[in-house]
């Protein structure tokens, strides 16, 4: 499978404003792969946050949808909010449709009033489990606090609506917002009723491509969880869909 084919089939171009080592160290991480395979990546994604000034400016004018973010994660805490305004404000309006992903949704509520207007919010969550969840994995925020966040985040967007607010000193205007299940890790059937509480616009899931052996759902299990969540009226991007390792 080319390189291509593992990331999002609706992303355009990717950009990396944000340099620095990321602090999540993800095992699964394609970044990290990426960086063994051309040195010259070693250099810019090490050491603390930085900014790529040429990433930064860099405007989209025919391609809407833009990837920030895919090679470090944006949005960890290790990142300056001051770092992190500057970077959003001058990338608002370089393209239509800024892509962010990050495994720190709390960051998106709490810097709300830096995110641009046309933004696609995606967040990371691989499992519901804390039995699955283990932090050889990675540093990041556990997943289930990612989908608390993700509930708080969701119910602030209606709360704005509903309270015909104005500003984003107390509420958060409502943006795109997307869940990306992948690596998929097991999940039980409240990972179901999590999802559908936060109704996201879209979901992409599909399991590790590079085969760390990590636990697992069946295809059945993901076959099934990708039925209900298109029952329930939520967009559903297929990846890497197959067999867990160990019932191959």
């Amino acid at each position: 499978m080319s390189e291509a084919n593992r990331m999002f089939s609706f992303v355009g171009p990717r950009s990396n404003p944000v340099g620095g080592a990321c602090p999540y160290k993800c095992r699964y991480c394609w970044a990290i792969i990426q960086s063994k395979r051309f040195p010259k990546l070693q250099d810019k994604y090490s050491g603390p946050p930085t900014i790529n000034y040429h990433a930064m400016y860099r405007r989209f004018l025919t391609q809407p949808l833009v990837f920030y973010g895919s090679m470090r994660d944006m949005f960890s805490d290790d990142v300056p909010a001051e770092l992190l305004k500057e970077v959003l404000e001058n990338i608002d309006g370089n393209a239509a449709e800024p892509f962010f992903l990050t495994k720190n949704a709390k960051r998106y509520y709490l810097l709300r009033a830096m995110l641009p207007a046309t933004a696609i919010l995606g967040v990371t969550v691989e499992t519901n489990q804390y039995p699955t969840w283990k932090h050889e994995f990675s540093h990041a925020p556990v997943p289930m606090d990612r989908l608390e966040w993700l509930a708080q985040i969701r119910k602030s967007m209606r709360a704005y609506v509903s309270q015909n607010a104005t500003n984003e000193n107390e509420f958060m205007k409502p943006r795109t917002l997307m869940v990306s299940i992948e690596p998929s890790l097991k999940f039980d059937e409240r990972f179901l009723a999590m999802l559908k509480r936060i109704m996201p616009d879209f979901v992409a899931i599909g399991l590790d491509n590079y085969r760390h052996h990590m636990p697992e759902p069946t295809l059945a299990e993901t076959e099934q969880l990708i039925a209900d969540l298109e029952k329930a009226g939520i967009k559903v991007y297929r990846k890497t869909i197959r067999k867990a390792w160990d019932e191959e």
